[in-house]
């Protein structure tokens, strides 16, 4: 798809007050709205947000200027239009309005888009004969058909569920499980919800591995949040022990085996640190006293300014984020306001790992330059404190 194919049907454009005129104004914002749809879709199924750093394309259309509501529209018709190209030729050629696709797009979520697929022959010319209030009530109740024929095939009575976890001998976990399809459906959905998908600037992942590390964001929200809905309030972090040489930096945990130094520095950024210093022989000398790296009031105000992620184009709120040292604290970075961002757990790892370099500007411009030197930035999403001269 070119944009200059999709610009080409703008020149020459002329509107006037007047019935005719805006009727062909409208007939070429369908055909726009057809072709930006199939150039979404096809943007979409490459995965060509991810050579921006983005993890969806719903997040690089908003990065792009778009709204919530209407990026996340335009990211499902980019998606209905490649699943159901009877619907896509209708929609380019005419046959379908507009109107008449957001009726339908409404109506197909996931569950139930493959029974519309396999049934758009018949459905368009039928959708395509009534007004848009007649396609939205007719796809209202196809929808409720469809789910309803779903949801008659499962087997309710099957409620059986298990979990098994175990601590290998070499500190790793193994979990598996087993459940009732309603408890499927909604781990499912959890997943997908947290699944960060591959970035180009860092190690392809396999899916198992991104399953793997979704489920990690979600016990760590969990964790941090308790019974929080806020996003601001004081968060019960997770108790870890680690064992940390002063002079060289090398980490291990209780059970002796070595931690890698990304992993314990983007613990460090937002934890309770517990001292405990000992001679060469393992005698515990100082206990030292417990200190929050970022108390809760302090925690509260990065959340309140930042709004959220801060890594450019991430939507994800504060209950979700850490509070990461732009200036690690290890490296003399003070715990203030200046020094401090909200990621998370994703683009907290990304940070740490992979070369990227974060920097907050006077003006709370966060400034992020990825391994390859080219800069993202974004600006605060919450209320801007009052800053002391």
């Amino acid at each position: 798809m070119k944009v200059a194919e999709l610009s080409g049907l703008l020149e020459g454009l002329e509107l006037d007050a007047d019935p005719g005129s805006l009727r062909d104004a409208i007939a070429c914002f369908d055909r726009f709205s057809a072709l930006l749809a199939d150039a979404v879709g096809e943007f979409d199924g490459a995965k060509l947000f991810e050579l921006d750093g983005f993890t969806s394309t719903n997040m690089f259309l908003r990065h792009a200027g778009l709204g919530e509501s209407a990026a996340a529209r335009l990211t499902a018709t980019g998606r209905r239009m490649v699943a159901c190209p009877v619907t896509a030729e209708a929609y380019r050629s005419g046959g379908l309005r507009s109107g008449h696709v957001d009726a339908i797009v409404a109506n197909t979520p996931e569950r139930v888009l493959g029974q519309y697929a396999a049934q758009e022959d018949e459905f368009v010319p039928a959708i395509a004969a009534l007004t848009t209030r007649g396609a939205s009530t007719v796809m209202r109740r196809w929808r409720s058909y469809a789910e309803d024929a779903l949801d008659a095939k499962r087997n309710e009575t099957d409620t059986r569920r298990e979990v098994s976890f175990s601590i290998t001998a070499n500190g790793r976990g193994e979990l598996r499980g087993s459940f009732d399809p309603a408890t499927a459906e909604l781990i499912k959905t959890g997943l997908e919800r947290f699944e960060v998908k591959n970035n180009p600037n860092e190690p392809a992942r396999t899916a198992k591995q991104r399953r793997a590390d979704a489920l990690r964001d979600i016990f760590t929200y969990a964790v941090e949040n308790g019974d929080d809905t806020s996003g601001t309030a004081g968060r019960h972090r997770p108790h870890v022990t680690i064992m940390v040489n002063a002079n060289d930096g090398d980490a291990w945990n209780l059970n002796g085996e070595p931690l890698s130094g990304p992993i314990v520095t983007s613990w460090l950024c937002d934890s309770l640190v517990n001292r405990l210093v000992m001679d060469a022989d393992g005698v515990p000398l100082d206990y030292g006293r417990s200190e929050r790296t970022a108390p809760t009031a302090l925690w509260k105000a990065v959340a309140t300014r930042d709004g959220g992620c801060r890594f450019p184009g991430c939507d994800r709120p504060p209950r979700w984020c850490q509070a990461h040292h732009l200036k690690h604290w290890t490296e003399g970075g003070c715990t203030d306001l200046d020094n401090l961002a909200l990621l998370c757990t994703h683009h907290h790892h990304l940070v740490h790992e992979k070369g990227w370099v974060a920097k907050l500007l006077p003006d709370l411009t966060l400034e992020v330059t990825g391994p390859d030197g080219r800069v993202h930035s974004s600006r605060p999403r919450g209320i801007e404190p009052p800053r002391l001269l």
